[in-house]
């Protein structure tokens, strides 16, 4: 009786977890400072053979996965600004098995692509997303 109560939990976890697979997202937080908007992260390293890198970010004003614009996750389906980010905005630190990277990206250029892709300027307590851009 045991092992049959022990055998559907875990199917149950197995299949709980699989339901959730499809919503699992990344989020880290963007904030302004300074006049520049700071994007930090921390990744795990990447093993030799691995080769990608953030190069750039789309930004939106709405949410893609959740909402009424939910498209999946795909930024470039709905109004959207790219920044290509320059080497001199990356920080990068090294934390025992673990990468910490800060891209910091003045808010000029930041407001330079929104203003480009007609989405406006950033204002006061505005909410962008981040979407990254690898290579």
């Amino acid at each position: 009786m045991v092992i049959k109560k022990y055998f559907v939990f875990s199917i149950l976890i197995l299949i709980s977890c699989l339901l959730h697979a499809k919503t699992i997202k990344a989020e880290n937080v963007a904030l302004i400072r300074d006049g520049k908007l700071l994007f930090e992260t921390y990744d795990t390293k990447a093993s030799s053979g691995i080769r990608w890198r953030t190069v750039g970010f789309s930004i939106t004003r709405e949410k893609t996965l959740t909402g009424k614009s939910a498209n999946g996750g795909y930024p470039t389906k709905m109004k959207h600004a790219n920044i290509l980010l320059k080497e001199e905005w990356k920080e990068e630190r090294e934390i025992l098995s673990k990468v910490h990277v800060t891209f910091t990206i003045p808010q000029s250029v930041v407001s330079a692509a929104l203003i480009k892709a007609g989405m406006g300027d950033i204002k006061h307590d505005d909410v962008l997303y981040l979407h990254g851009i690898f290579q």
